[in-house]
């Protein structure tokens, strides 16, 4: 068939088995097929499914626990199927993409530049480098879901190889209530190597308000002594406008017994710089100060408060306005540089990651103290971490991505992907470069999930995309929810024996 396949040894193999994560350093499949078709990818299911060969998908590889590494069986690496086509109305305007299963995001954003489509955009991930299948498949959290949706809501059509190695494609279109359109339902959110292999997505471009994006990137480093709950509290449980989207990565990096506690904020609003400079004084200007404080509370909160408009003045310096073309091809890459490095694979540069995540909701009265709680709880960590790990290399990282607004309009059994009321997906990262620390940092890690895992959705709710190395048990509940039972019901039908198997 001519199918690109390598071995071990050989240089292709050993660069689609190479991982950033360390915990993965000796997953080593049999063999490592690169297809460059739909065809490619039938055959090679095939041919693995009649001998009874384990199969793996690979796309950008991002998987934070080790979903595109294989240990055994046949690894397919998608990197080969990176075609992009742009399709336009009668008026040069971009309507749809049809996008190969292999491509990574970076690759489909410069279909807009390539045209100088300014003003729209293509509803993909927040790190140009993430590919594009695991992406949509887990749902797909994007730098406009606020505005659009999940990335999985702006899909109109996949095309997917089954276990019978037929071609299907599934779709909007596809008849309610059949088959097919239950195909298409589960893989927008339980779709990761699930159901078969999606060789093509085709998606919706989307309009932006303006041509313009408004973007920036800020890490703030409160004052030492001076605590930072208030000022993150009121900008975590702010009712922003669905245009506006602010990230936020609480950073505890410990090298040689030092170590500094920094937020970095990273914010993308689809409107002119006047109305984004008056969005942050009109949501995060400091409350004024209770008569009733004592001389001490007022000094803690006087410097508080000083922090908090230092914060503001250097979110409105340090963003600005720049086509949106430029914004996805470019900007995107600096903003999500340090979440690149931890998982694309760069000799010397590599080390052991842990993660875990949750789902966070901001829009009920009793979110505000469980919010607090969270706060509370993670800043307290960090002083623990920093003691237990201050003689080492390690870093802490709590990572709250921006949700809601647009994606809380479909109900939960709009697709699968079921969490459409969280506010904020958080995910932990534990991140080390000694191999004897990993008991240490796992129980760090587990240690974390037990004490937030009530303030979670559910009180278990994970994300897909940010998946989670602390589940013990109930995966499919904890990432799918009230979706698992039906989603495992399409398994039944398309998937009978679990040739892909259900995590």
């Amino acid at each position: 068939k001519g199918i690109p396949a390598f071995n071990q040894g050989e240089k292709e193999y050993e660069l689609s088995v190479a991982t950033a994560n360390l915990l993965y350093r000796f997953t080593r499949p049999e063999c490592v097929v690169q297809p460059e078709t739909t065809e490619h990818v039938q055959y090679i299911v095939e041919q693995a499914r009649d001998v009874g060969e384990d199969i793996t998908v690979k796309c950008g590889g991002h998987s934070y626990t080790g979903f595109s590494t294989a240990d055994h069986g046949l690894l397919i690496d998608l990197k080969r199927m990176t075609a992009v086509k742009l399709q336009l109305s009668k008026d040069k305007t971009p309507t749809a993409v049809k996008v190969q299963a292999g491509a990574r995001w970076g690759d489909v954003y410069r279909t807009l530049i390539n045209g100088s489509h300014r003003g729209y955009v293509i509803n993909g991930g927040r790190c140009p480098s993430v590919g594009v299948s695991g992406f949509l498949l887990g749902g797909g959290l994007g730098p406009f879901t606020r505005s659009f949706g999940m990335g999985s809501d702006t899909v109109i059509e996949a095309t997917i190889v089954t276990a019978d190695g037929k071609k299907v494609t599934v779709g909007k279109d596809s008849p309610p209530g059949s088959r097919e359109a239950e195909l298409f339902w589960a893989l927008r959110g339980a779709g990761c190597g699930t159901f078969g292999v999606v060789t093509e997505f085709k998606m919706d471009v989307k309009k932006l308000k303006n041509k313009n994006v408004v973007a920036g990137r800020y890490l703030w480093t409160p004052t030492a002594g001076v605590s930072h709950h208030r000022t993150m509290q009121q900008i975590l449980m702010a009712d922003w406008p669905k245009e506006m989207t602010i990230d936020n990565n609480w950073m505890l990096d410990v090298k040689g017994g030092k170590g500094e506690m920094g937020i970095r904020f990273t914010i993308y609003y689809d409107g002119p710089k006047d109305e984004f400079d008056k969005l942050l004084d009109e949501k995060m200007t400091p409350q004024p100060l209770d008569g009733s404080l004592s001389p001490e509370d007022r000094v803690k909160l006087q410097l508080e408060n000083a922090d908090q408009e230092n914060l503001i003045k250097q979110l409105k310096r340090r963003s600005m306005p720049e086509p949106s073309t430029r914004f996805l091809y470019e900007s995107l890459v600096l903003m999500w540089d340090e979440e690149a490095r931890n998982s694309l694979p760069r000799p010397g540069d590599n080390a052991y990651q842990k993660y875990s995540s949750f789902c966070f909701r901001t829009d009920r009265e009793e979110d505000a103290r469980a919010m607090e709680e969270i706060i509370r709880i993670v800043t307290a960590q960090q002083t623990f971490f920093k003691d237990e790990f201050k003689t080492d290399n390690a870093s802490f990282w709590v990572t709250f991505i921006h949700s809601g607004g647009k994606a809380t309009t479909f109900s939960r059994t709009e697709t699968a992907y079921p969490w459409r009321e969280c506010t904020f997906h958080t995910y932990i990262t534990i991140k080390w470069t000694d191999k004897w620390l990993e008991q240490n940092a796992t129980g760090f890690l587990l240690r974390m999930k037990d004490i937030l895992k009530p303030y979670s959705m559910n009180g278990q709710a994970s994300f897909i995309n940010f998946s989670d190395a602390a589940i013990a048990k109930d995966h499919d509940v904890a990432y799918y929810g009230e979706n698992s039972a039906r989603a495992r019901k399409v398994k039944s039908v398309w998937d009978k024996d679990n040739y892909f198997n259900w995590p």
